[in-house]
């Protein structure tokens, strides 16, 4: 029985990680990937406070999960709450808020509206989409509920968070020339830090340490409700934020 479920875990996590990658390669990234200045300052404004949203939150659902975790008395769980911890640690900048993960990515976007467009950030509730908040909300909720479906939902935020990251940097990269050298340590040092091996081993931690404990039918379906339901609001506050983006473009 165990080998039966361990085949479909391994299944699972590749058609997590598939999904994860196919939304994460969404319309609005691919097109700010090749084609960085076609964006105006409005829609660079609505972008960013979108993004804000579901980035900034990072640290404060995995410490909901952590909750879930540690309220757990089977000793296979201390693996996987090591494995959130050093997450935490990593997205809260080891407890120094401007070394903060959110910090440093409105830094970051900050920096580039100023070389781009010359003025600085304007963000206001307005420009927030309701699949925005629900994502917010929901996300929230998820990572504050059942156990093995918080763990579900936190593996499909890992495995979109490096795709996701790498399609915003690679459209930052194709501005280099717009940025002088402080400027340009200050855009790109939220993606140094994550393109490092940094995201991709969060990810990797939970896949190595996660399989012992979803052992029966019952967790996995709990498990893979989770990864549906969080893949499923991601896809919809992308689709609905290209169209917003979209909307302000000249």
């Amino acid at each position: 029985m165990f080998t039966v479920i361990n085949d479909k875990n391994t299944k699972l996590f590749s058609s997590i990680k598939e999904n994860a990658s196919v939304i994460a390669n969404n319309v609005l990234l691919v097109n700010w990937k090749a084609y960085p200045l076609q964006m105006n300052y409005e829609s660079f404004c609505i972008f960013v406070n979108n993004l804000q949203q579901w980035l900034t939150p990072t640290a404060y659902r995995l410490t909901l999960g952590l909750n879930l975790l540690k309220n757990e008395s089977i000793p296979e769980f201390s693996s996987i709450v090591d494995a959130f911890e050093h997450n935490i640690d990593d997205e809260s900048g080891d407890g120094d808020i401007e070394r903060s993960h959110a910090k440093l990515f409105i830094d970051s976007c900050e920096t580039i509206s100023q070389v781009l467009y010359g003025k600085s950030l304007q963000l206001s509730k307005s420009q927030l989409n309701i699949e925005t908040i629900n994502l917010h909300k929901h996300s929230i909720y998820l990572f504050n509920s059942n156990t093995y479906r918080m763990l579900g939902a936190s593996v499909a935020q890992e495995t979109h968070a490096l795709p996701q990251l790498e399609n915003l940097y690679a459209g930052l990269c194709k501005i280099r020339n717009q940025f002088n050298d402080n400027e340009w340590f200050k855009a790109t040092e939220f993606y140094d830090i994550h393109l490092d091996g940094t995201e991709a081993r969060h990810a990797e931690d939970l896949n190595k340490t996660i399989w012992k404990i979803i052992d029966n039918e019952e967790r996995m379906n709990e498990f893979r409700k989770g990864s549906q339901e969080l893949l499923f609001l991601l896809n919809n506050y992308w689709s609905k934020l290209n169209i917003a983006v979209s909307a302000q473009h000249v």
